[in-house]
């Protein structure tokens, strides 16, 4: 369907630069049919919808019954935006054109899609279909790309299967067939449809990337990697394809390769503060503190705002004992961002660490309101309370937290500790008997904390039947 030509035909430029001097001239003399075509499909194609609306109004002087010219006003109508305007065109001239011209109905039928009229699109496309015979699949690769573009995936496969019955190694209804069966979470289809598409062009780096892209996602993480080295090798320095890589060897902890993999996409695109931050990430994953936070360090000297990398030394600085540090990084996390949870948690951390549990309090406090799904969060701010014995005020806390969590096993015995501590013991009960297990660590905990605790039969005994493998008698 695409009576196209090369953009870089010499007579189509020698042609441009003929008719491109007139106009300056203000003198245009003859241009058969053909050759205004071809001119506004090249300025069509360049997106120059101002030269190309100029030559088809100038071959519609001259030649004011083609058809052609008339569908090609159509196109440039709609590619500024008028769709309305488009189809009232193409309707309004309905008498210029041949009802069996296929491109006549191919553009009426992506009108009628523009205008959410997919029954009368459909008909069309089955008009575009039937007029069509040398270049059947080429018309269903072009009805298939309109669908797509408008979501109507189900449609799409229809026309592109019969495109595909008649000419089953064309590239371009393959990848549309892969690309719909995936927008679809038809996994196992688009992953057949990416290998028939590198069966029939083995060498295309950009279908590799979607099959890699696509077993990456459901964590085929070995044949994902498989499939990037394929583009690789035909394009080794495809970024997008070196990041999904690195990303890949970070999830298999290899994270000595995903760092030179990262280094080497740091390179190639100039944007090193990505690569830095995910090469920190690594170090960071490793246990090597120090390293990581020399990477974010960098990252942050790449772009002094990027919120993420002072995070991330906040955090790498927490864990080196650095507390003092690791507060002054989640203070400038927070200067960019004010409603950072991230970084009021960790600043929280920081400030606990230290001993200034007032601090503590605030952070966590703010933490838990910008997002009360943080449920390590809850534990701590409760944790200050009970080591300060306060376990009226971490009662409220923490249940205020089962509110919103009440599959928290840790947040539902804390909460139980504090009722017992504060000599509820009914309520106590009756909260155990909701946690349907406790981790062997928190049973014992519970008798640490109470170690006369078998005095009370009641409570021992239901403490005791709802723990798991609990480390007493």
């Amino acid at each position: 369907m695409n009576k196209g030509f090369s953009n870089d035909d010499e007579e189509l430029d020698q042609l441009a630069k003929k008719f491109e001097s007139m106009m300056s001239n203000k003198h245009v003399g003859y241009f058969d049919v053909g050759e205004y075509e071809h001119l506004a499909n090249h300025y069509l194609m360049i997106l120059d919808i101002s030269k190309a609306k100029t030559v088809i109004e100038q071959g519609l002087r001259q030649h004011p019954a083609s058809g052609e010219l008339h569908l090609l006003k159509a196109k440039c109508i709609l590619m500024q935006g008028n769709v309305k305007e488009a189809l009232m065109y193409l309707t309004n001239n309905e008498s210029q054109f041949e009802k069996t011209d296929a491109d006549y109905w191919l553009l009426l039928g992506e009108l009628w899609l523009e205008t959410d009229k997919e029954a009368k699109a459909l008909d069309a496309f089955s008009h575009v279909m039937a007029l069509s015979a040398d270049d059947f699949d080429e018309t269903a690769l072009d009805i298939g790309i309109a669908l797509v573009g408008h979501e109507q995936y189900s449609h799409a496969i229809r026309f592109l299967l019969k495109g595909m019955a008649f000419n089953p190694e064309n590239p371009g209804i393959l990848n549309e067939l892969a690309v719909c069966y995936e927008l679809m979470n038809m996994v196992e289809k688009a992953i057949e449809y990416y290998n028939k598409l590198l069966d029939v062009d083995p060498y295309n780096d950009g279908a590799w990337f979607s099959l890699g892209s696509l077993l990456q996602q459901h964590e085929a993480y070995n044949q994902a990697l498989e499939a990037y080295d394929f583009a690789l090798a035909i394009s080794d320095s495809n970024e997008m394809v070196l990041m999904n890589k690195g990303i890949v060897l970070m999830k298999q902890k290899r994270y000595d390769e995903a760092i030179d993999i990262f280094k080497k996409h740091g390179q190639i695109t100039g944007q090193a503060q990505h690569a830095l931050m995910l090469i920190a990430e690594c170090f960071e994953e490793t246990g090597d503190f120090d390293k990581a936070a020399f990477y974010y360090s960098e990252a942050v000297n790449e772009n002094p705002k990027y919120e993420e990398a002072w995070l991330g030394l906040g955090y790498c600085r927490f864990e080196t004992g650095a507390y003092d540090e690791s507060a002054l990084y989640f203070k400038k996390a927070l200067q960019l961002n004010k409603k950072s949870d991230e970084a009021w948690a960790g600043l929280g951390d920081a400030y606990g660490a230290l001993g200034l549990d007032e601090e503590a309090v605030a952070s966590y406090q703010t933490a838990i309101t910008i997002n009360p799904n943080l449920e390590d969060v809850w534990s701590l701010l409760a944790g200050i309370y009970i080591d300060k014995r306060n376990f009226v005020k971490a009662e409220s806390v923490l249940s205020q937290a089962w509110n919103i969590h009440p599959t928290n096993m840790e947040i539902g015995f804390g909460m139980a500790m504090c009722k017992y501590k504060n000599g509820l013991k009914n309520e106590t009960l009756n909260l155990l008997k909701l946690l349907p297990g406790l981790d062997a660590s928190l049973a014992d905990k519970w008798f640490e904390i109470f170690p006369d605790c078998n005095n009370d039969e009641e409570i021992y005994e239901t403490v005791k039947r709802i723990a798991v493998n609990p480390g007493f008698n």
